[in-house]
């Protein structure tokens, strides 16, 4: 799996909410995300997500991560709308 495809299961999971909600919007299985967030947390060697039975939270690290895309895309957008 390549890192566009890895980062793009991580958006994903913290829009939706959760991992079977990114799968179900994405039109993959919930094993296919997981295996993404797997590999990109083994890339990057750190948790992004706080697994429990009922809910998934972002480490800090994954917090992070959700900030700076923020504002790399609210950049970008500025840069192709002028």
């Amino acid at each position: 799996m390549d890192r566009f495809s890895e980062l793009n299961a991580f958006i994903a999971v913290v829009e939706a909410g959760g991992f079977s909600a990114a799968a179900r919007r994405r039109g993959e299985g919930q094993p296919a995300i997981s295996k993404a967030i797997g590999a990109l947390e083994k890339r990057l060697g750190v948790a992004l997500f706080n697994r429990s039975t009922r809910s998934v939270t972002l480490t800090d690290q994954g917090s992070a991560i959700t900030t700076a895309r923020s504002r790399w895309s609210t950049r970008w957008m500025t840069l192709i709308t002028k």
